[in-house]
This record gives structure tokens, C-alpha cells and sequence, in this order.
């Protein structure tokens, strides 16, 4: 499980996804000012930041140098250790509801197996934001909060506790992650209506606090940072905020299982959250769960705990604009992971107690081919009526993570890397700024207003040649002449057009007569025959007085 999480993650990580995206380019900024002697508690950058992952990147650059590639191996690591983390909270909240050992490591393996499958951990793995360290986190905090609630132990509350506060110093959502936590201590209140109960949140409470008090003093200090932000996405600052909110929330609900974020950068434009059997497994599970609000008390804890905490981390998806937002959905990645596990292993628990009855009826038949075709070893639990065959279960269940891990990579390595990387990732950009640096001493370069304060442009060429300006600078931009901008060359693959890097240039002069031209992006029938046996042009010309106002433009004077 661990191996294929890591070799999904590892895969030609310095070539896919490539490019240096803003967000990421905000943290290596971060990352090499806290490498200069900086110790905020906040990041003010790009409309602010927790600290947790960017110290973390910081460690990383330090042994390896302050850049793409180090940083993402960051968030590698944090993909691969949430697997482990989801596959320890599957188990404790199957023991949780009173069930069987065996019954409980099943579901820990496929909790595990389907996160390191699930397209959208393995997307944010790669890309390196901060998003990749919630679902470990949040994980760890639900699996020793169930692991305390089975066993009666503080211990476990105040470390959930410490847990949960460092996801707190990770990222802005997992604020509502304190609500998800809270109403599992109130059900067994209400339950049992004893004030250990109580004890327990407040230990819960002051793990939490002891974790989250520099952050937390900081937002005191200065609550515009606490809440502004959250404000400006949300859909409160919507014309109706009301249907803001019913929106959102059906389509967050759909994201799970029908269509998913539009965005290249954090999703294949339109993939749900889970591929068809992952959706199947989800919905079974979710009527697991309800079903176990009937039962006793442990299982009524186990299934409020992963109802609740499914429910209330999808808000910051369904209460922000744009929605569905998969960023905003990190926290309820785990909860989704853990409800598919819990489906799996009961619908292959009904497959093989419905194949050891057929069993049961063949041999019994008066056909013998029924007979020798139903002779494939020792009775199995199923046939002797002990339930569920355990190696049926877990072939039955491995065969589906394998099948939604192998659409994982023809989504991701394929469709997404082919026809969405290249502008998503910002790779023309990247391209762009190797352009840039190339420029010679004294050369004046004008750039467009996107790209003179895009981060990832101004990391790339932290140190010019070249005199970079803003576009708004030049000195008579209604003047004609025309400017060549990076392109993006093309060939044929698979029936798609793939990106490849072309240098970028520029030139500003009279306009010719004819300039040559060449589009980019996805060709017309016969563009694209021609480019099935050649690379086409990576070239585009654009009016001078036009470049401010488009973006990705680069022009030399």
C-alpha cells in the first residue's frame, strides 16, 4: 500500500507537474526568507498563510536548495504518510463500533489503498501546497480521538488534541474541524450523561490550544488576518447569498461522485472526487453509517464521528464562490477514503456470502459439470454459514483499489499530463522567465501586469540581466508594433496536442506586412494533421497596443 502511494507519487515527479504555479512560488519565497533569519508566525504573502508547511519546505531547501522540486518531495512525503494516517483512523473507528479485529485491519488496508489511489491525493501530492498535510493530520486527530473514546484514554484525547491544533496551523479550513470533533464527546454525553465525557473534550481542547496558541495569538493581535480572506470567498460576499449556499452545496455534494472541480490546477477539468466504483463504494458506506446511528453506543460514535466529520469539512467548499473547490475539500478527503473502505469491505462481505451460497447450491446440484466447477478448495466460512470468507473479501476488495488506481494514472499521467499540465502547472511561464534570464546586459524588457506580479515569474527571475518593467511602464504603448510571445509548440499524441518547451522570444518594432503566425492550443483538422509528422511553430503575434491587456505576454525593447 505504501509503495504504490509512493510510486504514484514519486513517478517523474521533476518533470510532472513542471512549471512553478504562484501558490507554490509564494512558498519558496516564504521558504527562503525564513532561511535568511525570518520567523513569523504568519505569512502575509498571497493573501496569508499558515506556517506549518512552509517551515517544513524550509527544512527541505536547506538540504536541497530552495526550489520546485525540494519542496514537492515535501508534500510527497506528507501523501504517503496520510495514507498510513487514514489506514490507523479506518481501524480505530471500525473498532470503535464493536467490530471484529480481522474485519477492522480489512478495512484499515483498503482505507489506505483507496487514498493512495484516490486521483485527488495524488494530484495535490505532487503539486506541492499546503493542502497535501491536511488529511494526515486531520486523520491522526479522528483516529486517536476514536482510539480515546474505545479505550478511555486521556492520553489519546490530548494528543488528538495536539494534532488537531497543527492542522489548524496548516491550513484555514480545518477551523471547522473543531465543530466535526466536538458532537461524537456530546453524543456519548447524552448517552451516558457522565462529565467525563466533558473531561475528555477539554483535554481535547487543550491539546488543541497548546498547538495552535502562536497562531492563535497572532489572530488577536491582528483579527483582519483571521477572517478577511475567508470573507472575500465566501458566499457571503455573493449578490444572493442564499442561493450561493444551495448551490454549493449541490454541487459539492455532486463533486463526490458525479462531476468534480472544473479547475486544470487542482483537478482534471470535471473528474469527481472518487472514479464510478470508488462513488459505488461511498454510497454503501454512507448507508453503513447511517445504519449504525441505530445501534449501540460505540457504533453510534463511530458513525457519528464520520458523518459529521464528511459533512462539516465539505462547508468551505460549499459555502465558498467558486464551488465545488477541491482545496477547500481537504478535509473531507480522509472522512470519503474511510466511508469507501467501510462500503468496500461490507459489499464484498455480501459478494462472498452470496458466492459461498451459490457454492453451497452447486455442489448440491445434480449437474456435474456445477459439481467440478464448484471444486475450487476446503469449504469455505460462507459455506459452513460462519459469514464472510476472509480472503474472498480482501481479493474482492483489491481487485476494486486496483481497478480505481489504474484509472488514477491514465487520468493523471495521461488525459491531465497531455492535455492540462502545461498551462496549469504554469509551465509557459517557466519557459518564459529561461527566456528572460537569457536576455542580455541593458536589454529592456516590458512585461504585461499578470506576469511583472505573478510570483512564479518573479522567483524564476529573481536575478536579470535584463531590465524587467511592467508593461503600464513603457514609453509609448499606442505606437504600432507588434510583439512575439511564447507559444507553445505542439505534436501529435495520442490525438491530443502536447505542450513541449520551446524557448520564448520577443521583439517590438514597426509591424510587417505579413508577420508569420501560429496558434496555439488545439489546431484545426488540418493543423492537425500536419503536426502528426512535424512540430509546429511556437509562435504567436500580437498587436503591441493589445499585450497589456492579454495575459502570459513578454515584449523586448
Amino acid at each position: 500500500m505504501l509503495l504504490l502511494a509512493a510510486a504514484l507519487r514519486l513517478w517523474e515527479l521533476e518533470r510532472l507537474p513542471g512549471g512553478l504555479h504562484f501558490n507554490l512560488a509564494a512558498n519558496l519565497f516564504d521558504a527562503v526568507e525564513v532561511g535568511e533569519s525570518a520567523r513569523p508566525v504568519y505569512f502575509p504573502r498571497k493573501n496569508g498563510r499558515e506556517p506549518l508547511l512552509i517551515y517544513m519546505q524550509t527544512l527541505a531547501g536547506m538540504l536541497l536548495g530552495v526550489t520546485a522540486f525540494s519542496v514537492r518531495l515535501v508534500t510527497v512525503g506528507l501523501g504517503v504518510a496520510s495514507v498510513a494516517a487514514v489506514g490507523f483512523a479506518a481501524r480505530q473507528v471500525v473498532l470503535l463500533a464493536g467490530r471484529e479485529r480481522r474485519r477492522a485491519e480489512v478495512a484499515a488496508l483498503v482505507a489506505g489503498s483507496v487514498l493512495a489511489g484516490m486521483y485527488w491525493s495524488v494530484h495535490f501530492s505532487r503539486f506541492g501546497l499546503r493542502t497535501a498535510a491536511v488529511p494526515l493530520l486531520l486523520a491522526l486527530a479522528f483516529g486517536l480521538a476514536a482510539r480515546g473514546l474505545r479505550g478511555r484514554s486521556w492520553v489519546e484525547q490530548l494528543a488528538a488534541g495536539l494534532c488537531l491544533g497543527l492542522a489548524l496551523d496548516s491550513w484555514t479550513g480545518a477551523r471547522l474541524a473543531r465543530m466535526a470533533m466536538v458532537l461524537p464527546f456530546l453524543t456519548g454525553l447524552a448517552w451516558e450523561r457522565r462529565l467525563r465525557w466533558l473531561a475528555w473534550l477539554a483535554l481535547l481542547a487543550l491539546g488543541a490550544a497548546v498547538a495552535f496558541a502562536p497562531l492563535g495569538l497572532h489572530y488577536i493581535r491582528q483579527p483582519a488576518d483571521f477572517a478577511q480572506h475567508s470573507y472575500d470567498t465566501s458566499v457571503l460576499s455573493a449578490g444572493s447569498p442564499g442561493w450561493a449556499a444551495v448551490r454549493g452545496v449541490a454541487t459539492t455534494a455532486a463533486s463526490f461522485v458525479a462531476r468534480g472541480s472544473p479547475g486544470a490546477a487542482e483537478n482534471l477539468p470535471g473528474r469527481p472526487l472518487l472514479d464510478p466504483l470508488g462513488a459505488m463504494l461511498l454510497v454503501v458506506g454512507l448507508v453503513v453509517a447511517v445504519n449504525g446511528l441505530r445501534g449501540p453506543l460505540g457504533a453510534r460514535l463511530a458513525a457519528v464521528l464520520l458523518l459529521n466529520w464528511l459533512a462539516v469539512m465539505s462547508l468551505p467548499s460549499a459555502l465558498a464562490v467558486p464551488s465545488p473547490g477541491y482545496v477547500r475539500l481537504s478535509g473531507a478527503v480522509p472522512a470519503a477514503a474511510l466511508l469507501a473502505a467501510i462500503g468496500g469491505v461490507a459489499l464484498a462481505e455480501w459478494m462472498s456470502r452470496r458466492l459461498g451460497a451459490w457454492v453451497i447450491r452447486a455442489r448440491a446440484g445434480r449437474s456435474a459439470v456445477w459439481r467440478l466447477a464448484a471444486r475450487w478448495g476446503r469449504p469455505t466460512r460462507a459455506e459452513r454459514g460462519d459469514g464472510a470468507d476472509p480472503g474472498q473479501v480482501t481479493v474482492l476488495v483489491a481487485t476494486i483499489v486496483a481497478i480505481s488506481a489504474a484509472w488514477t494514472v491514465v487520468d493523471y499521467f495521461g488525459t491531465w499530463a497531455t492535455w492540462d499540465a502545461y498551462r496549469a502547472a504554469m509551465q509557459d511561464k517557466a519557459d518564459a522567465a529561461v527566456w528572460l534570464l537569457a536576455r542580455p546586459p541593458g536589454e529592456r524588457v516590458f512585461l504585461a501586469p499578470l506576469w511583472a506580479t505573478d510570483f512564479g515569474v518573479q522567483f524564476l527571475t529573481r536575478a536579470p540581466a535584463a531590465e524587467l518593467h511592467r508593461w503600464a511602464d513603457y514609453p509609448d504603448r499606442r505606437r504600432g508594433g507588434y510583439v512575439r510571445v511564447p507559444g507553445r509548440g505542439c505534436r501529435r499524441t495520442r490525438g491530443t496536442v502536447r505542450p513541449t518547451a520551446r524557448p520564448a522570444r520577443g521583439h517590438a518594432g514597426p509591424r510587417p506586412d505579413r508577420p508569420a503566425r501560429a496558434t496555439a492550443g488545439r489546431p484545426t483538422a488540418g493543423r492537425r494533421r500536419a503536426a502528426a509528422s512535424r512540430r509546429c511553430s511556437g509562435w504567436r503575434t500580437v498587436s503591441a497596443s493589445r499585450a497589456s491587456t492579454r495575459d502570459a505576454r513578454a515584449s523586448a525593447s
